[in-house]
């Protein structure tokens, strides 16, 4: 008798978990970019909604990098955590363009995450990079190539990366939202300590979403980015590289939603001969966000899913203010 009655609340269980409930947002993906120290100032490529807006927003970006690896001609010594502090600022001219201005500090360290983080892949069985082989907590950021450094970073050192200007301007079809969107970032950043890149990188993107419903939204985006040459200790010349990436939004409840987004992205680096650079990069991002009057408040985390030009993981915390 007690089975037959937990029928009714099973269905009603699954019932209410697949029934959409109208949101008061779906704000579009979360606006996480790649925190690997090699790729991260060649204007990092960003998700984000097609729609225009007029907004401020603030997050917080922590993240765990390890990757020591070489080939005949290159040298990458990364064991490092890094946190990206990042002011974001969008001008709407209705009918017109969006406009927009992010302006990036960023800060190294030795981190105290190691042990946690090996337990968390033993436990799951993920790759690690080779982090357990070595000490717990040191800290190393240098690139060398043909045995000249090119960029050493340094612990405790806090400074400015590269700002960031956008533009951005959405067209309507139906149900249907397209956006063009340029970005231009600006070697404000030191590029031998870590920084920067020391040159102008550009990029074009063609945005789209849709809304499934009151409830669900999906988003996608297509890129190019042209990155200029690392300008550090010495000169590199980079590639143009390819971006795309999905997101996918479901209002859980009224102020509250959750999302998942990937990102896939080659390699601005020419052939390193080191697999964990020159391959293509993919990472996957989980979290949610809450919605109060014209503020949200979201969390996410991003995993790196095939140990290639990403941190092993990063947490995002960020805030959003729209006018």
């Amino acid at each position: 008798m007690p089975k037959n009655r937990s029928l009714p609340l099973c269905f009603l269980l699954i019932s209410f978990f697949l029934t959409p409930l109208p949101a008061a947002s779906l704000e579009g993906p979360f606006r996480v970019k790649s925190q690997f120290p090699l790729f991260l100032h060649l204007n990092a490529p960003i998700l984000e909604k097609a729609a225009q807006e007029e907004s401020i927003s603030v997050s917080l970006s922590y993240s765990s990098v390890f990757m020591k690896k070489g080939s005949p001609e290159w040298l990458l010594d990364l064991d490092l955590e890094s946190a990206e502090f990042n002011f974001t600022y969008k001008k709407n001219l209705p009918g017109w363009v969006e406009l927009g201005l992010e302006i990036p500090l960023l800060g190294f360290s030795p981190g105290v995450l190691d042990q946690p983080l090996e337990s968390y892949h033993s436990a799951f069985g993920f790759p690690d990079y080779g982090r357990s082989r070595y000490s717990k907590n040191d800290f190393h950021y240098r690139l060398f190539r043909k045995g000249k450094l090119l960029v050493e970073g340094e612990s405790g050192k806090v400074g400015p990366g590269d700002l960031r200007l956008t533009g951005k301007k959405e067209f309507s079809f139906g149900e249907t939202l397209l956006a063009v969107k340029a970005d231009l970032e600006l070697p404000t950043g030191d590029a031998n300590a870590g920084f920067g890149n020391g040159s102008l990188d550009w990029e074009l993107a063609v945005i789209g979403e849709r809304k499934l419903g009151q409830a669900f939204k999906l988003t996608g985006t297509l890129g190019l980015v042209l990155p200029g040459d690392l300008r550090a200790r010495e000169t590199v010349d980079l590639q143009p590289y390819y971006y795309f990436g999905g997101a996918a939004e479901w209002g859980l409840w009224k102020n509250f939603e959750v999302l998942g987004q990937f990102l896939v992205q080659t390699s601005p680096f020419p052939d390193t001969g080191i697999a964990e650079i020159d391959r293509t990069g993919v990472i996957l991002t989980l979290g949610g966000r809450y919605a109060f009057g014209r503020n949200s408040l979201e969390l996410s985390f991003t995993e790196d899913l095939n140990t290639t030009g990403a941190p092993d993981f990063t947490f995002q915390l960020g805030f959003k203010h729209k006018f």
